[in-house]
């Protein structure tokens, strides 16, 4: 029978799980589009009022030029050309040469994280894309772990790994971007308690605190995740630059980890897998998801 494909883990509670250290088998992730969401059309009526008062303006001087239409070559200018306009989109040969060098610095860039957990298999993973302003590929990593521990878990530790690669290239402060919104609530809500209660806690994080906004949370899934956020911290993450995205915007993450799990496949058989990708290394479908974002007005930053 065919296994059900790879989804999100929802977002209002954490698996926890005892995963087993042994391999497990692989299942496929899928491309489920999101729900369409209609965008409706406001329009709007406004009406002159009349003037009584006759005013009288001097005559315009005769036009002398040639009228432009919007059929006409000369409409615009290539200054004007935005990336949204289909005309200005390029081919990825010519796109691709444009993009940094390899070993580039940026100060500013944006890291899309996509993490994935089966909590029947235990098997766990993400990948992180690096990307400047232009929405061209820096730098990419992934990881596949057979004891995958949470959903939560792998896109903190995703983020995690963005903000190191990302500190590589010059960037201290980048955006960041993930699959789960839980992941960015339990983030920007409990990492910055102060609270002085008795109960539980490592290091500045309260265990009590946690689990008042978030009930059900296991102290094995909060001992595993309060590391993870103390990195995050030491990072100077504020919840301004931390934020979740839809699939349909995170296209290029959730395909390198897809591409990631295959890679981790060894007869048939789910291994621990990391490795990085340069982005003259990415494949021509990847590229293709890159191009449209940057063009189609897909690329959130």
């Amino acid at each position: 029978m065919e296994e059900p494909p790879l989804h999100d883990q929802p977002d209002h509670k954490i698996d926890d799980g005892n995963a087993s250290s042994s391999v497990s088998t692989v299942e496929e992730l899928s491309f489920e589009s999101d729900d369409a969401e209609s965008d409706g059309e406001c329009t709007s009526q406004g009406a002159f009022s009349s003037v009584n008062e006759v005013i009288t303006t001097p005559a315009p001087a005769p036009f002398t030029g040639s009228y432009l239409t919007d059929d006409s070559e000369d409409y615009g200018s290539d200054d004007e050309a935005t990336p949204e306009s289909g005309s200005a989109k390029p081919t990825e040969d010519v796109w691709k040469k444009s993009w940094p060098k390899e070993g580039a610095q940026t100060e500013s860039a944006c890291i899309n994280v996509y993490g994935f957990y089966r909590k029947r298999t235990g098997c766990g993973g993400y990948a992180v894309l690096l990307r400047n302003l232009s929405a061209q590929p820096i730098a990419a990593i992934a990881k596949v772990s057979v004891d995958g521990k949470s959903h939560t878990f792998q896109v903190l530790a995703g983020l995690a790994a963005g903000l190191r690669l990302a500190a590589c290239h010059g960037c201290s402060r980048p955006r960041v971007l993930c699959n789960s919104i839980f992941a960015v609530k339990f983030f920007c809500r409990v990492a910055p308690c102060r609270c002085r209660c008795r109960g539980s806690r490592i290091g500045n994080i309260c265990y009590k605190h946690a689990c008042s906004f978030f009930p059900g949370l296991s102290d094995d899934c909060f001992e595993t995740l309060v590391p993870l956020i103390k990195e995050l911290l030491g990072q100077k993450l504020s919840p301004f630059n931390f934020d979740n995205v839809l699939r349909k915007w995170n296209k290029p993450a959730h395909y390198l980890a897809k591409q990631a799990k295959e890679k981790a496949l060894v007869d048939r058989k789910l291994v621990d897998y990391e490795a990085s990708m340069k982005p003259d290394e990415f494949p021509d479908e990847l590229v293709s998801f890159l191009l449209n974002d940057a063009y189609d007005g897909n690329y959130i930053y």
